[in-house]
């Protein structure tokens, strides 16, 4: 248990504390980086890698409301030929015949092209699942505070900031658990502070 706890905490500390690479610096990904976790941004990574070398669309029909996009993957078994059913709005749909999302909860490139061909800047809300995610299971300081607020800008900002000095305070105790002097130094200037 104490090794799981261990591999735990330390991949929630490199998904909170550290930045990826970012190779596309496409907004998707940059979306997608702030979302998932480490593991799962790597995955969702290489799809969008995809999207680039392995995707390309032969056929577009359109059956209102939806269009069915005609895919050729070069790396899907048998012919490789996919489709992509796709509707525009408010609320979107999207579902492909590789049938991904629904086995495992995460797009596949296909979705993806079709996001980047009408140019979606960010993934949407209903194709994220929440366990995935970054904050799906809180660290200890998140448990310690509510942070449910509004959607006003301000208290988004609010709840931003929030977060971050969370996450520096993580990130500060993690790496002085050895060093109890400079521990004790964050310690005292937190209680003036406080």
């Amino acid at each position: 248990m104490d090794v799981q706890r261990f591999n735990h905490r330390k991949n929630d500390h490199i998904s909170r504390n550290t930045t990826p690479d970012n190779w596309s610096e496409t907004t998707l990904e940059d979306d997608a980086m702030k979302i998932y976790t480490r593991s799962i941004f790597a995955d969702q990574q290489a799809e969008l890698y995809g999207t680039l070398s392995e995707c390309l669309p032969m056929e577009t029909k359109i059956k209102e409301p939806f269009l069915k996009i005609s895919m050729k993957d070069w790396k899907a078994r048998a012919d490789g030929l996919l489709e992509v059913c796709f509707k525009k709005g408010e609320d979107v749909i999207a579902s492909c015949s590789c049938r991904r999302f629904e086995q495992c909860g995460l797009l596949c490139k296909h979705i993806y092209f079709v996001f980047k061909m009408f140019k979606f800047k960010e993934i949407p809300n209903k194709y994220v699942m929440r366990r995935w995610t970054k904050d799906v299971v809180p660290n200890d300081l998140n448990n310690t505070f509510d942070l449910s607020v509004d959607d006003n800008d301000g208290h988004k900002k609010a709840k931003e900031v929030a977060y971050e000095i969370m996450q520096t305070g993580e990130y500060l105790i993690g790496n002085l658990m050895r060093d109890f002097d400079h521990l004790v130094i964050v310690r005292d200037r937190m209680r003036e502070m406080k």
